[in-house]
């Protein structure tokens, strides 16, 4: 697990210590979408207690289902959104395509993908919204990519903390072995994973 300052430097048992005394989240928690699909991800945060504002889904197929299961969603390409005119939520959450950084890779032929440009809104939806956290899901490969690394230096550029690892949905109860990268960055205090 990497804990990591804005500053970019690591952090220090007092510079935890400052952090415990940050404001405490004021109800009601929001959550927005990017790369919603169905919504799965946005129905979990509800279930937590997280009021859902809106997502975003390219595929006009998919972007019906989320709307189906109750998930305000917004049809159209991450790149082409105009985010001022979203309401920011507490907390946005960002699951881009994972099909290049896949073991399997089940990218059709002739189907070019622009991960820079993806990652690129994500960081205008950011920077745009300033959402007290930001959770990034994506195959354990994303890691090392330069969207990943791209994407962590805005949010270091912007004031938050990072904190990043693989996580098995096993260990938290799901019943099966899925290991994903999960990133999580607050701009109120120093995330961290909840443990199994």
């Amino acid at each position: 697990m990497t804990l990591i300052a804005p500053s970019g430097e690591f952090a220090t048992p007092s510079t935890l210590i400052k952090l415990k005394k940050s404001k405490p989240l004021m109800l009601p928690l929001t959550v927005a979408s990017m790369f919603t699909g169905g919504g799965i991800a946005d129905i979990g945060y509800e279930m937590a207690g997280f009021k859902h504002l809106w997502g975003i889904e390219y595929d006009p197929d998919i972007a019906a289902i989320a709307n189906h299961n109750g998930i305000n969603t917004i049809c159209q390409d991450v790149r082409a959104v105009d985010y001022s005119s979203l309401p920011s939520p507490t907390l946005l959450h960002a699951s881009p395509p994972c099909q290049d950084f896949s073991q399997l890779k089940r990218q059709k032929q002739g189907e070019p993908r622009d991960n820079a440009g993806m990652a690129g809104a994500v960081e205008r939806a950011i920077a745009t919204l300033m959402p007290e956290y930001v959770v990034i899901e994506n195959v354990p490969a994303y890691r090392r990519s330069p969207e990943w690394f791209g994407l962590e230096q805005k949010l270091y550029q912007l004031g938050y903390w990072v904190v990043s690892s693989l996580l098995n949905a096993y260990d938290y109860g799901v019943p099966q072995r899925r290991i994903r990268f999960i990133a999580i960055a607050s701009r109120v205090n120093m995330p961290s994973f909840p443990m199994p």
